[in-house]
């Protein structure tokens, strides 16, 4: 997600994240099977394409529609005209993913874009009561990542210029590269963490590295 503005919304990048997950357009679920084959079918790859390219083809298709309607071919035409509008929810989608990925001002603090990547993932995942349904790993995965982007706005205590939002997306990312993943169940076997991570959780033998 945080990517994509590096990545000029390469079509690829988009529909993966879309398939990856639950992501979510408005308060419904993005249609990422239809949108799938209707960015390639309007021969999306990146960048102006979402807004030039989409739209003209949803145009075409309602033309067609029109004159299969006049030839008596209705359901074609509606499935034509249904086809027409799930283009346009989809370039509607990634024009304003392509406004939200946008820094709000270039002079964030470290605080400050972290507060604003929690609100742009709050937006396309879902609060902590969506997260809530998810499976044990992945709210596991999702605290490590709240885990890491506290770490980074702890960074403004060090008095240094502002980040940029490419020093941010580094900064983030290796983060989660040290991020271990765990295997097995909490309750049994051995953990690999941080000790923060930790906190509250009882073990047979701690071993600190370091």
């Amino acid at each position: 997600l945080i990517e994509l503005p590096d990545r000029d919304f390469h079509r690829r990048d988009v529909l993966g994240l879309l398939a990856g997950g639950s992501i979510f357009d408005s308060e419904h679920e993005a249609e990422s099977v239809s949108w799938e084959r209707i960015s390639r079918a309007a021969g999306i790859v990146h960048g102006e394409d979402w807004s030039h390219r989409l739209p003209r083809w949803a145009q075409s298709l309602r033309l067609k529609a029109d004159n299969d309607e006049a030839d008596g071919e209705e359901s074609r035409a509606a499935y034509g005209r249904a086809d027409a509008d799930r283009a346009d929810r989809l370039a509607d989608f990634v024009a304003q993913l392509r406004d939200t990925l946008t820094i709000p001002a270039a002079d964030l603090s470290w605080a400050g874009h972290v507060e604003w990547f929690k609100s742009v993932a709050n937006k396309y995942l879902g609060d902590d009561q969506v997260r809530g349904g998810w499976p044990e790993a992945e709210q596991w995965a999702a605290h490590r990542i709240e885990e890491a982007l506290d770490r980074l706005a702890g960074l403004d205590a060090l008095d240094g210029p502002p980040p940029s939002t490419n020093v941010f997306r580094r900064a983030f990312n290796s983060e989660l590269d040290v991020t271990l993943p765990r295997s097995g169940q909490s309750v049994a076997g051995v953990l690999v963490t941080r000790i923060s991570a930790a906190a509250g959780m009882a073990f047979e033998r701690v071993l600190i590295l370091g």
